[in-house]
């Protein structure tokens, strides 16, 4: 049996208030990765229809199209349009973030 593809996602957020930035990495499968953001996805389709929001896909088929669909999920259930929370899929989780070295 085919063992299922390792992703790695970077979590980035930031406080407006006083621009401290803290990142997180994750590792999982893509089904995996579904199910942990899936009441974002849907808490960013509840707004989709509201004037300047982006239609969101609940079922994405691909990591790049997961990626993309929570970025516009979460901006779309911000309050003002733009959330200070992003995602991106990166290839590998950082030597140094694995040392336990990360700021």
């Amino acid at each position: 049996m085919k063992q299922p593809k390792i992703y790695y996602i970077c979590v980035h957020s930031s406080n407006s208030f006083n621009g401290t930035r803290k990142v997180k990495y994750l590792a999982g499968t893509f089904q995996e990765f579904i199910n942990y953001y899936k009441y974002t996805l849907s808490n960013g389709k509840c707004y989709e229809y509201e004037k300047g929001k982006k239609k969101i896909n609940l079922e994405p088929k691909t990591i790049a199209s997961l990626v993309t669909n929570v970025n516009n999920a979460l901006n779309n259930s911000a309050r003002n349009g733009y959330s200070n929370t992003w995602i991106e899929a990166v290839k590998e989780i950082p030597e140094d973030y694995r040392k336990g070295d990360q700021k």
